[in-house]
Order: structure tokens, then C-alpha cells, then sequence
């Protein structure tokens, strides 16, 4: 350990008391499990807007326009995002480093939502994202692209933005590479998970050790789905693999190209074993992989649950409320969504991620 190092471990209680005892007050304000019950029970996106405005939302949700789901999840994202940017303005500054890094999460939402209306045939003036949301939470690069999109009239014009720009790596990709389902928000979250692992490398040991953990087991569990699901669409993985691992060393080279129950076995001996051999069940039967998708979120969310309750003094109480902040958020949205598709409770319910 080296002498910067240790004496930013020495004064870890004073570094970090403060930003826990905010981020404990904020962690008081999500919502409670009979929330995501009512929420789920809505009989319209009317009534879902209603229950919520009796939650910590309830600010975000006055200033709604409509009711279309482009409105909904705008105003809950922007509480999230006013909330990650409070954290990192709270966090000790020997990590802001790598807060930068974990909130590149907004930059990188807004890219996905512009290639979505993109893939859609849209042009683009015309994509309808209130890009106001984003503009104080996003680098440089992205500006640029912004502010270009009302002069592309085609996609193809539209993805020229992204040339000579951090992401222009979604260009160089291959005709053939072009026809994967979202292989451009593969390819943004393999650089989303790569940046942010590069930056542990700036925190103290002990914040590294638990940033490593969480991480880590974002990255292994991604890159195992990248696996199956380059099987499953007969085309490489290796573009879409991040280049990093936490606990499962170098077999990712030896599982390129295996079969999803090869796979399974061969990953017997890592932290991942429990979801993988329970999802693998669901497989078989139906052969989708969302078993795996789900078990892993699943797992994911009782790592971030138990930094939050056991990683005092150290950044894993503000990534871990952070990372739950994230999972409330997709939870609104797919609830959102399957109200609005008329599901009833029970099927919505299988669709939250506790």
C-alpha cells in the first residue's frame, strides 16, 4: 500500500461520515415494497402517476405534462440523476475519479435513447428527447453530437457525429456486426464498465477492494451473458466482451463459442454457480435466456444491498445507494410499461427485480 494510500485510509471515518449519514437519509425516501405493490396493482398510467405522487417522487411527478411514457420516465430519471449528482458532490474528493466514471451512466442513457430513435427511421430533428434533462449531467463529446443531431437528415448522417469523439468505436464496426440486436448499446456498456473498472485503480485500497467486489461482479455477470447470447445469435463475442474480470480469470477465451449448458458447468466453481445452475433449469425448458438475465440483476441487487448495510466508512454506502437508486428506477419503468400494456399484477410483479 502506498503512503497516499494509507493515510487516506487513516482518515476514512472522517471522510466518509458525513456522505453516509446523507446517503442513509436518502436511502430512507425510496420506496417500500408495499409502493411497488401498489404501483404494480394500477389499472392505468393515470392511476400509476397518482400512487406516486404520494412517494419521494411526488415533486418530480407535479411538473408532468402527459401521460406518455417518454414524460414518466424523464421525470423519474431526473430524480435519480439529481440525487447521483448530490453524491458526488458529497463523496470524499480522493474519489471523484471514479464517481465521474460511475455517473457516465447518464451520458451514456442519452446516447442509447438517440441510437433507439435512430434504429426506429427517425431523423435527427425529429427524435423527441427533451435533451434539456441531460445537458448539465454530460461531457464534451456529447454536446457535440446534440447539437448536430437537427442537421442529420439521415442515420447515416447522425451517426457521423460520433466521429472523432470518445465513441466513435460504435463506427467501426462491421456490416454484418450491424444487423445484432443492439450492438451499439452492447458495445456502450462494454465502454461504460471498462472506464469505470480503469478508474478503481485511482481510489484508496480499501474504497478499491469494495468498488472491485461490485464492480467486478457487473462486469462477470455481463460478459457471461455476452457469451450466450453471441451463441445463441451465431456471431463473435469478443467486441462486445469487456476486457476485464473479476472472478472468473482467463475462461472467458475458453467459453467463446461454447454452448450455454458448457457454460454453466464450466462456471461450477465461481461466486455465479447458484443463479447459473437455477436458471439454467428455465433454459432447458423454454431455451431464453432470461432466467440468467434475471438471477443475475437478482444477484447483483443483494450485493449492492449488503455494501449499502456493511461498508461503512468506505465509497461502498454511496455506490451501493446509488446502484439501488438505478434498480428503483428500471423497476418504475418496466411497471410503467406493463400497466400501460394492460398486464395485470401478478405477471408485473415477475417483472421487479427484488
Amino acid at each position: 500500500m502506498g503512503l497516499k494510500s494509507a493515510f487516506s485510509d487513516l482518515n476514512r471515518p472522517i471522510n466518509y461520515a458525513y456522505p453516509n449519514t446523507r446517503v442513509k437519509a436518502w436511502k430512507s425516501f425510496m420506496l417500500k415494497d408495499e409502493d411497488i405493490r401498489a404501483l404494480a396493482s394500477s389499472k392505468n398510467l393515470e392511476e400509476y402517476v397518482g400512487l406516486l405522487e404520494h412517494t419521494s417522487y411526488k415533486q418530480d411527478i407535479s411538473k408532468i405534462s402527459s401521460m406518455e411514457m417518454n414524460a414518466i420516465e424523464d421525470l423519474t430519471l431526473s430524480n435519480y440523476m439529481h440525487l447521483g449528482e448530490t453524491a458526488r458532490r458529497v463523496a470524499p474528493k480522493n474519489a471523484s475519479t471514479f464517481f465521474d466514471a460511475l455517473l457516465l451512466t447518464h451520458e451514456i442513457t442519452l446516447l442509447k435513447r438517440i441510437l433507439d430513435k435512430l434504429e426506429e427511421g427517425l431523423e435527427g430533428k425529429n427524435l423527441n428527447i427533451d435533451y434539456s434533462l441531460f445537458m448539465a449531467n454530460i461531457g464534451a463529446d456529447a454536446k457535440k453530437i446534440v447539437k448536430g443531431l437537427p442537421d442529420a437528415k439521415t442515420r447515416a448522417d447522425a451517426l457521423e457525429l460520433f466521429r472523432n469523439t470518445k465513441y466513435d468505436f460504435l463506427l467501426r464496426v462491421s456490416s454484418e456486426e450491424m444487423r445484432i440486436p443492439g450492438y451499439s448499446q452492447s458495445l456502450l456498456d462494454m465502454y461504460y464498465l471498462k472506464t469505470l473498472w480503469e478508474s478503481i485503480s485511482t481510489l484508496s485500497a480499501k474504497d478499491a477492494a469494495v468498488a472491485s467486489k461490485l464492480i467486478g461482479a457487473e462486469i462477470d455477470t455481463m460478459n457471461i451473458l455476452v457469451l450466450m447470447r453471441s451463441k445463441q445469435g451465431g456471431y463473435k463475442a469478443e467486441k462486445f466482451l469487456v476486457p476485464a474480470s473479476y472472478k472468473l480469470g482467463d475462461k472467458l477465451k475458453e467459453l467463446a463459442g461454447k454452448d450455454v449448458s458448457e457454460i454453466v458447468s464450466a462456471l461450477s466453481g465461481t461466486p455465479y454457480k447458484n443463479v447459473l445452475s437455477e436458471a439454467v433449469k428455465s433454459y432447458e425448458k423454454d431455451g431464453s435466456l432470461q432466467a440468467f438475465e434475471t438471477g443475475f440483476k437478482k444477484y447483483l441487487m443483494k450485493e449492492y444491498r449488503n455494501a449499502f448495510k456493511t461498508s461503512m466508512f468506505t465509497l461502498g454506502v454511496l455506490l451501493g445507494f446509488i446502484r439501488l437508486k438505478e434498480y428503483e428506477l428500471r423497476n418504475l419503468r418496466s411497471i410503467a410499461v406493463a400497466v400501460n400494456n394492460g398486464l395485470d399484477s401478478k405477471d408485473i410483479m415477475e417483472l421487479v427485480i427484488e
